[in-house]
């Protein structure tokens, strides 16, 4: 591997930082995604704040999902979300969540009823796995100016996170508490930096020593990757 002078010379930098530059711009269209055919609207805080009180998989901490995890998502992501599972939207939805739950084992286990059953269990888990990976991926999209840190200290959280970011952003735009529960996430966590970057420019206005907050790109990773890799190679 021959060493690089600048970052932007590391494989993979450009791709990187062209996929954050339209995850970005795409918070602000609030355009829903099509993911194997079901309508996925950007997450909310409100609607994260309510899978991870579901223990989502989907969110840190990740675990594998199950089945009934994808449809928990895909549901509360769906434009026909409501909170009462009734309805014709809910039965449609559910009928389509069919193509990847697992299959009822026949009551007669016959070798033609066993195969056919084999086969739709293996077709439920391929369309599975195809979903888990692109929820995964919207859901990086979503989260990809998540603030840095945070639990680390050792010290015991005085108030959940939702209410330190709407306490921000309600503190520097004046916006309303449930406004800002049903923005994007993604648009949420760029405000958020936004905030700290005027803090800091509002410091040093006022003659306030301060530093400029430090603020990681997920493309910085691809970076740091490169540079171990380096090094590992150096070491061998």
């Amino acid at each position: 591997m021959t060493p690089v002078m600048k970052p932007t010379d590391v494989p993979g930098y450009w791709e990187a930082v062209e996929r954050e530059q339209v995850a970005r711009d795409t918070a602000f269209l609030c355009v829903s995604r099509q993911i194997h055919g079901f309508t996925v609207r950007p997450v909310t805080l409100r609607s994260y704040g309510e899978l991870r009180l579901a223990s989502s998989p989907f969110l840190p901490p990740f675990r594998t999902p199950e089945a009934e995890d994808v449809v928990l998502f895909l549901w509360r992501c769906s434009p026909d979300f409501t909170r009462q599972r009734t309805g014709m939207a809910w039965r449609r939805f559910k009928k389509q969540c069919q193509a990847f739950m697992p299959p009822v084992e026949p009551l007669f286990k016959t070798a033609k009823a066993m195969r056919k059953f084999d086969e739709r269990s293996f077709d439920a888990l391929v369309i599975l796995a195809k979903l888990t990976t692109d929820l995964r991926k919207f859901v990086e999209d979503q989260m990809l100016d998540k603030p840095q840190g945070g639990g680390t200290s050792g010290m015991p959280d005085f108030c959940s996170d939702l209410a330190s970011i709407v306490d921000r952003l309600a503190g520097n735009y004046g916006w309303k508490e449930e406004d800002i529960l049903d923005l994007p996430l993604a648009r949420v966590f760029q405000y958020v930096k936004c905030c700290r970057v005027t803090d800091y420019i509002q410091n040093v206005r006022g003659g306030l020593k301060d530093n400029f907050p430090v603020m990681l790109n997920q493309s910085d990773k691809v970076i740091a990757d490169y540079m171990a890799d380096l090094n590992k190679e150096k070491r061998n």
